[in-house]
């Protein structure tokens, strides 16, 4: 008797301690875990929706059934789960009245996820805590992580290009997705360009400072026939309060970097080709993201149209409304030792800056990454001294405080050009150059 009971308290204990050991598991990163049901829920991006970007959240609304570790005193709460990583969809549950376990953390307290691309259509009706899920993304199983031209994301496509193209380029954009949807490479060089590109956008979208700087260095400044690297410079470069490491972490976990890291004596230098590469067998790649010269250039974005001015303006302040810059100067130093290198060869540099929607000089802030009005000045001034001294770089400010000529329905949004405004920016470029080289033939 004595034997059974003590037998069954063991069992009895057993029991109770897998079951309090599951609930109190926790799962890296969070610090709240709740039981909840599934209430809401807006309608997720897939990977096309969100170009040039790699990344999107989805927003869900939960009632919070009983909390198993960390705080949350209220009914409800929101929460951005994963629709979209690295260019890839991400399976998402959508099921209505479902129960789940939740692992979350404050979506506060992670600042570099405001600039995610979000899906948040859920009624606005009450101010609700926002939480990021932590649970662990499944992993895919064809993920193709050792092909060798897998960069992370998008940019992977736009490297496919660098390689197929590398022994004739003659022109580089380079800059993040100002550039990307900015500057149309094909509009260089035209009499050549249309039928063998020469003129390439590289431009990573969501690249740090640190980022293109390496991509010059280590792609660009190789490149033989290189003449021109057009770069498009951002006060969000030099910002000292920011990080962004996501974009470069990603590139540097790539195998396509991998895989050039271990093979330069293969790759370099860069061997000759027997003829030009057509438009034709560029198209081959099957680039469906760019354009065959790395442009992704949008019609229209999705912020309010002008025709509803105090909408759009709202939407710009909301967007334009934090300002949190401290310049710095280890990213300008890296920043202009990588022109001078660019010049060393031989190759001339543009340096510019793109515009941004012309209300967004009555925001808070200069760059939804941050940076002031005072930045952007800050940042212009020294880019004009590095004119001055540098014979074979240039600067223009086509922003100019927001004081220029491209009118609201040439954005895609607050921030980036659409196709018109990129049109417009491109052929004024093309003129920048030819008016520089004193050379028609750019035109």
């Amino acid at each position: 008797m004595t034997s059974r009971l003590l037998c069954s308290l063991w069992l009895l204990a057993l029991l109770m301690g897998c079951r309090e050991k599951k609930s109190v598991e926790r799962v890296p990163g969070a610090d709240l875990q709740v039981v909840a049901t599934r209430v809401a829920l807006s309608k997720k991006k897939l990977p096309a929706d969100i170009l040039p970007y790699d990344d999107a959240l989805v927003w869900h609304e939960y009632a919070v059934k009983k909390v198993i570790y960390g705080v949350c005193d209220v009914p409800k709460i929101r929460v951005a789960h994963w629709c979209v990583v690295a260019a890839k969809e991400v399976p998402v549950n959508e099921k209505l009245e479902e129960e789940v376990t939740l692992n979350l953390r404050p979506f506060a307290d992670k600042q570099e996820l405001q600039d995610v691309s979000q899906s948040d259509d859920l009624d606005v009706t009450e101010d609700l805590p926002q939480y990021l899920d932590m649970t662990p993304l499944p992993k895919g199983k064809e993920a193709p992580l050792v092909l060798r031209e897998d960069y992370g994301g998008f940019f992977s496509e736009q490297m496919r290009l660098y390689w197929k193209l590398r022994p004739q380029l003659r022109v580089v954009a380079m800059g993040n997705s100002l550039v990307t949807k900015g500057i149309s490479t094909r509009m260089f060089y035209r009499q050549i360009n249309q039928g063998t590109p020469v003129a390439l956008n590289l431009a990573p979208a969501g690249a740090n400072n640190a980022m293109q700087c390496l991509v010059v260095r280590e792609y660009v400044l190789p490149l033989p026939k290189l003449e021109w690297v057009v770069w498009g410079v951002s006060p969000r470069s030099f910002n000292g309060k920011r990080e962004d490491p996501r974009k470069l972490s990603e590139f540097l976990a790539s195998p396509g970097w991998h895989y050039d890291q271990e093979n330069k004596s293969k790759l370099w230098p860069v061997p000759p080709a027997a003829s030009p590469v057509t438009v034709d067998e560029v198209r081959q790649l099957e680039v469906h993201n760019f354009d065959d010269w790395g442009w992704e250039g949008r019609k229209r974005g999705g912020m309010p149209d002008a025709t509803e001015p105090e909408k759009l303006r709202t939407y710009i302040n909301e967007t334009f409304k934090t300002t949190n810059f401290e310049w710095s100067e280890e990213r300008w130093t890296e920043f202009v030792e990588t022109v001078k290198a660019l010049n060393a060869k031989g190759v001339k540099v543009l340096l510019l800056v793109t515009p941004m929607h012309p209300w967004v000089k009555d925001a808070p802030a200069a760059d939804p990454d941050w940076s002031t009005h005072e930045a952007m000045a800050q940042m212009v001034k020294r880019l004009e001294a590095l004119d001055k001294d540098l014979p074979l770089s240039w600067f223009h400010d086509f922003n100019q405080g927001g004081n220029h000529d491209y009118p609201p329905d040439e954005f895609y949004d607050a921030d980036h050009v659409n196709r018109t405004g990129s049109f417009k920016l491109t052929g004024r470029v093309v003129e920048w150059m030819g008016a520089v080289s004193g050379d028609s033939v750019i035109r």
